[in-house]
């Protein structure tokens, strides 16, 4: 008697040896998928906290701040300016103008909504700052809404923008 296998059996293992592989091939396919995913969220999540916390910590303590509806032409030399343009968030300042965040930010119509009550109030800006991805995988967003109150601001107003324009002390 000969010692081997036949033909049926390398078939028979062969194909359960294929359908395991398959098998651990779309479990490390959709692990990746998921990693990725995870990854741009992550992504778009710390750009928009960012955008929110940077906004917070320039203006908290400005001396005098208005809100534009649309970025100037020129810009006025000691004044300071936010603003989100190609979808990232800017700051401008007498030394030039840096991106803050990256490319992944929506421009709402009006960004930022200033709120000065009068003298014995407090006198705030809140703003949304709202990120997206658009993907193959579909769209996703995240939006932060913040309120600010302003230390240093004492007059009566209301206003909305896409600028925010201000002076530090």
């Amino acid at each position: 008697m000969k010692k081997g296998f036949t033909v049926i059996e390398l078939v028979v293992v062969m194909a359960l040896f294929s359908i395991v592989i398959l098998l651990l091939w779309s479990v490390l396919f959709s692990s990746m998928t998921m990693f990725d995913r995870s990854k741009e969220n992550s992504e778009m999540y710390f750009q928009v906290r960012y955008g929110s916390d940077y906004i917070r910590n320039e203006i908290r303590n400005a001396t005098e701040i208005e809100l534009l509806d649309s970025i100037p032409a020129t810009f006025i030399a000691g004044n300071e300016y936010l603003y989100i343009e190609d979808n990232t968030l800017k700051h401008h300042t007498d030394s030039g103008t840096k991106e803050v965040t990256k490319a992944i930010l929506e421009e709402d119509t009006p960004m930022f909504l200033l709120v000065l009550i009068n003298s014995t109030k407090s006198n705030n800006v809140t703003y949304t700052i709202r990120g997206s991805i658009d993907n193959s995988k579909g769209d996703r967003t995240y939006d932060v809404s913040t309120t600010i109150h302003l230390n240093n601001i004492r007059n009566n107003s209301t206003d909305t923008g896409q600028v925010i324009v201000y002076k530090k002390p």
